[in-house]
Formats: C-alpha cells, sequence, structure tokens
C-alpha cells in the first residue's frame, strides 16, 4: 500500500481486501465497499402499492346454493 496523504486504511466488507478509505464508499446497506464493487440500490425498492378502487356499491350477500338434478329440477343441500 502507497502512503497517501490525509487517508487511512480500511477493510473492504464484500471483498475484504485492504484499501486506502478514499477508495471506498458506502452503499445504502451500510457496508463500506470498494468504489467498484458498489451497487446501487434496486429501483423496485421504491415501489408502492397501488390502492385499490371503492367498495361495490349496494352489495348484497350470497344466495344460498342451488343444484339441479333430473329433468331441471332444483335441488338444495338438506336434499342431498
Amino acid at each position: 500500500m502507497a502512503y497517501v496523504k490525509g487517508t487511512h486504511n480500511v477493510i473492504c466488507d464484500r471483498t475484504g481486501f485492504e484499501r486506502k478509505r478514499c477508495e471506498c464508499e458506502y452503499e445504502w446497506t451500510g457496508a463500506l465497499v470498494l468504489k467498484e464493487e458498489w451497487e446501487e440500490r434496486q429501483p423496485q425498492d421504491f415501489v408502492r402499492a397501488v390502492p385499490d378502487g371503492k367498495p361495490v356499491k349496494d352489495l348484497r350477500p350470497e344466495g344460498e346454493d342451488v343444484f339441479v338434478g333430473l329433468y331441471g329440477q332444483p335441488v338444495t343441500i338438506e336434499d342431498l
């Protein structure tokens, strides 16, 4: 390591190499890495979900299940 005035030696958190502090930068993760190893934060980390629309007007309860038997006659669950 050559002497560089005003800087000190650090160890890269990713590679483990010893370098001068002026050759390193902090990532968004807080890791001190070489400038060549520095990675930008993924843009997908900043995507916000779109809220759902308004609720359905005049919502009605679900009706009872009706099954069709032989010859088109309705059959309920109690008949089974």
